[in-house]
């Protein structure tokens, strides 16, 4: 008899342990959501990626390129950081006959180089449609002062540049490549 009840309390047991293992509360499902897949392949670079120059206040150009690839794209933000004791006179502007056309397609709604922080802030807006290409958008010129020679520095993309479509605000900006200029004698 005992055999029999401590069988019947053991089963018991292991089934009300099964319930409460298998049972899973609504407090805790994990809900389904639609996860609409991100199209980030928007690449912002500079064209040259690299230049090599004697920096002895050597004049240097470089134009920012945006390749939308296939997602079409209406705003950009640049954000850029350089060493303001190697560079100087940093200057950035629309390149002619960029991504969204000529001057009547598009606007520049913010252009502020601050050089006591080694910062650029560029917007450039789409005054009509999304556009798609790998086009340029902005032109940037500089010096380089002449006691670096025989040294390195870059111009760097930094997290907060952004470009989007008409409709969002998030940015589709999948990848950026930095300006390097390497100082030869």
């Amino acid at each position: 008899m005992r055999v029999i009840l401590l069988l019947v309390l053991i089963i018991s047991i292991s089934a009300l342990l099964f319930l409460l293992l298998s049972y899973t509360s609504p407090l805790y499902t994990k809900r389904s959501e639609n996860i609409v897949p991100k199209t980030q392949d928007t690449i912002a670079y500079f064209q040259p990626a690299v230049i090599h120059s004697d920096c002895n206040n050597a004049s240097v150009a470089a134009t920012i390129q945006l390749d939308t690839k296939n997602t079409p794209v209406s705003s950009a933000q640049i954000e850029l950081q350089y060493n303001p004791a190697y560079i100087y006179n940093l200057s950035i502007a629309a390149s002619d006959n960029n991504l969204f056309g000529n001057s009547s397609n598009y606007e520049v709604s913010i252009n502020e180089v601050r050089p006591e922080y080694g910062r650029v802030s560029f917007i450039i807006n789409s005054k009509s449609k999304d556009i798609l290409g790998n086009n340029p958008i902005a032109d940037v010129t500089f010096n380089i002062y002449p006691q670096v020679a025989s040294s390195s520095t870059q111009i760097k993309f930094l997290n907060k540049s952004t470009v989007t479509q008409d409709k969002s605000r998030n940015s589709i900006l999948s990848e950026t490549i930095p300006l390097t200029i390497l100082c030869q004698k």
